[in-house]
């Protein structure tokens, strides 16, 4: 069956598609053979794929997770290279396909010998867990890219170490380096608080940090208090 066929199909995931005057004919073929079917669930008409049709897609599942899914800039990753890299792992599902592809990346790092760490990959590879529903694990490695954000390690060349960086150094890395907003809202989104903080000393522990201008201790503090902030929120919204 043709690819893009089956690619088209896949656009009707999750939500379907309104039908319009314009695409009303879209999907006629695939109605036919029973893989799609239109279904008015609330206010609009939509199509929608049978469960036929869902079984019909697995093959094109992988390409479709890459084309819509797929942000990081990585010149190597071009589509032909996928495929490729796909024929290379059959076993895996189109979302851990797509994430063991970051993970051999991170896998890459050398300790801060010749690049900062991946942490755009880390952040990628949590994304792709949680799109995919597996919060535990998104929330694992929204911790990592905490780590890495606290620690300051992104703020210093390569090759570097503490020994070797002033204190008015050390000093200006604290002040820029921190959570961001975003990655406290994805942790305190996929984690509770208790699950957080184990998480954090079980990937805390497992990362080789080549500097730190915070403590472990620091950084669990840092945890917690995201916790309060949702608290302190939820209970301004009850109050007013």
């Amino acid at each position: 069956m043709d690819k893009e066929y089956l690619l088209r199909m896949c656009n009707l995931l999750d939500y379907g598609i309104t039908v319009n005057a314009n695409n009303a004919h879209w999907y006629d073929d695939a109605i036919e053979k029973g893989y799609v079917e239109i279904r008015k669930p609330k206010r609009a008409t939509k199509f929608f794929l049978t469960d036929t049709g869902l079984e019909v897609i697995q093959p094109v599942l992988y390409l479709y997770i890459f084309r819509k899914y797929y942000f990081t800039r990585d010149t190597q990753l071009t589509e032909d290279y996928y495929e490729r890299y796909h024929d290379t792992h059959p076993e895996l599902s189109a979302w851990d396909l797509l994430i063991q592809y970051h993970v051999d990346k991170i896998n890459e790092y050398d300790g801060n010998k010749t690049q900062k760490p991946p942490r755009t990959y880390i952040y990628f590879v949590a994304n792709l867990y949680k799109y995919s529903g597996r919060k535990t694990e998104a929330g694992r490695y929204y911790i990592l890219v905490y780590i890495l954000d606290m620690s300051g390690v992104m703020e210093i060349p390569t090759l570097s170490n503490m020994d070797v960086i002033s204190v008015p150094a050390k000093e200006k890395i604290l002040k820029k380096s921190g959570v961001l907003p975003g990655i406290a809202t994805e942790i305190v989104d996929c984690l509770e608080e208790a699950e957080a903080i184990e998480i954090f000393h079980e990937v805390y522990i497992r990362v080789n940090l080549p500097i730190s201008v915070r403590t472990k201790e620091d950084m669990e503090k840092g945890i917690k208090d995201l916790y309060e902030g949702k608290q302190r929120i939820t209970e301004d919204k009850a109050i007013n």
